[in-house]
């Protein structure tokens, strides 16, 4: 049987109308992003019979819908900025910032309370990716979509996050962890990874979030300059060797890896602009590589997922060089969730459209918290 039906089977006997706490917006660098996910998915959600309420716990803006929704409206209630191309970063008060992020845990306590069949996180980043909104709604007993608290930890640590795949045959760059970022790395500890250029990132960011690829000596200030807020205080930034190639990524669903997308950004490197404005990049589904190769692909994805003990939804990106070098990114467990982002539209490419999937995932969350098992990543097959 195909994924698509295999997944409607297993949650098959929920509710046809669920009470749904969409999280959204939340205090990290990706705040904007996860406004569109949530902003995306909850209207998807409403417009298909469920009742679903919009939370950002971080400012605690909320707004309740059933049926059909006006975008534009809840996006202005919400606190979305975004041109008609592209999505606008929020700047705020440091002040502000300490604001939202001490409003976190009291706001999820608040859902414990509330008539909730299930809360679906689309907090990317921070808080909504590193464990800590998992881990509360697990010590609340509130039913959730998603990776639970020690999943979400590990993935979103990229230097625990490659130990833990590499150790299980999942391909990786080479890599370092640059401690003392006033001096730049020497000659010799560049050759170790392979040579110029290097990519430098933080360890637990994503949407390419200070991130900065190192082709000389010279780049090395730039790169303290652009990670500098977000240096781990013991371990620095990571540095990876730059394979060049193509952007590759797998979406997870359930236990099971999806289509392949290729990215190809217009021009350039595949950075925060490149990924949400309008036109910068295209996106191929299925990607057009061979068979064999889709095939390692979707396996390395599917045991980095599994080895992480990952669940419901996530994506797995990878880069390709033309001469067949791999390396495994990352895995995010909580990817973008608009109608076009790349999880969905790799999901469309096997007959899920978007508002079924999101339906797909509360359903598979509702009956987590019924006690009602999914499958086990052992029985899922690499398609």
């Amino acid at each position: 049987m195909d994924i698509a039906n295999t997944l409607r089977e297993q949650v098959a006997g929920a509710p046809e109308q669920l009470e749904i706490a969409l999280l959204l917006g939340g205090e990290s660098s990706e705040r904007v992003v996860s406004l569109a996910s949530g902003i995306a998915a909850g209207a998807a959600l409403s417009e298909r019979g469920h009742r679903v309420t919009f939370f950002d716990p971080a400012t605690l803006a909320r707004a309740d819908v059933q049926g059909s929704v006006d975008r534009t409206e809840l996006a202005a209630r919400l606190g979305l900025k975004s041109s008609s191309d592209a999505l606008v970063s929020e700047d705020v008060s440091p002040a502000e910032a300490r604001r939202r992020s001490r409003r976190m845990v009291p706001s999820l306590a608040l859902l414990a309370s509330d008539p909730v069949d299930v809360v679906f996180s689309l907090l990317h980043g921070g808080a909504g990716e590193s464990g800590l909104v998992s881990g509360v709604l697990s010590m609340l007993g509130v039913p959730y979509v998603g990776s639970d608290a020690l999943s979400s930890a590990a993935a979103m640590d990229k230097g625990i996050a490659l130990s833990v795949i590499e150790e299980h045959g999942v391909p990786v760059a080479a890599h370092t962890y640059w401690r003392d970022v006033t001096q730049p790395l020497t000659a010799a500890e560049v050759d170790l990874l392979g040579g110029y250029p290097v990519v430098v990132k933080p360890f637990a960011e994503g949407s390419t979030v200070g991130i900065t690829i190192v082709r000389e000596s010279g780049d090395w200030a730039r790169a303290a300059e652009v990670g500098g807020p977000y240096v781990h205080p013991t371990r620095g930034l990571l540095v990876e060797h730059y394979v060049p190639g193509k952007e590759l990524t797998v979406g997870m669903l359930g236990h099971d890896p999806l289509p392949l997308v290729e990215i190809v950004p217009q021009e350039g490197f595949y950075d925060f602009a490149r990924k949400y404005t309008k036109g910068s990049s295209q996106y191929i589904v299925p990607a057009p590589v061979d068979a064999d190769l889709a095939r390692r692909l979707q396996e390395h994805a599917r045991v980095a997922f599994r080895e992480l003990g990952c669940r419901d939804f996530g994506r797995v990106d990878f880069r390709v060089s033309d001469d067949g070098e791999v390396a495994c990114l990352e895995v995010n467990t909580i990817p973008g969730m608009t109608a076009t982002s790349l999880l969905p539209m790799a999901a469309k490419a096997i007959g899920i459209e978007f508002g079924e999937l999101c339906e797909l995932l509360c359903r598979m969350g509702w009956k987590r918290g019924k006690g009602v098992g999914l499958g086990t990543p052992e029985t899922s097959r690499v398609r």
